[in-house]
């Protein structure tokens, strides 16, 4: 918290002081959410010849989590990485979060579909494996899958995190 208040425009508490002490609260700025971004999703997270969906970033170490956890399990999936050349042009990738951020009050990469339904991030993912959740949505979508892994999938989180 003292770091955020110390550098402008990155605060994390939301109240602010006027220069004679009294607080005020700070509101974020709604962004119009673009149009064509919301039918990319809806169209991309509805795709019934491709149900699994991420929602990543090419940079992100918790993408790649989830890309290990689903090579382990068998899944085959559609990978959107909306910071890649292909999403730059008009800030398409930007526009495209936002509205990921607005439908699923959600603002963490990567996002999850399985079969039209968000489930997550990947901890959210690794949870449902954990808790075998994932195996009933899977098989209610037909989407094959490597039933043999049993394994708790923190393993295949950044390194850098501290064990769960």
């Amino acid at each position: 918290m003292v770091i955020s208040k110390s550098t402008e425009g990155f605060r994390f508490d939301m109240v602010e002081e006027t220069s004679d002490g009294e607080e005020i609260v700070v509101t974020r700025q709604e962004k119009e959410i673009d149009k064509t971004a919301l039918s990319e999703i809806e169209e991309a997270t509805h795709d019934q010849n491709q149900p699994v969906v991420k929602f990543a970033l090419e940079w992100c170490e918790f993408c790649w989590s989830v890309r290990k956890i689903f090579k382990k399990f068998g899944i085959d999936y559609r990978a959107i990485e909306i910071d890649s050349v292909a999403y730059k042009e008009g800030n398409r990738g930007g526009k495209i979060f936002d509205a990921l951020e607005h439908v699923n009050n959600w603002s963490t990469i990567p996002q999850i579909y399985i079969g039209g339904e968000f489930i997550g991030d990947c901890t959210d993912l690794i949870d449902k494996i954990n808790d075998r959740s994932i195996g009933k949505l899977l098989k209610e979508n037909n989407i094959p899958f490597d039933e043999s892994v049993k394994d708790n999938r923190y393993d295949l989180l950044p390194a850098w995190l501290h064990p769960r």
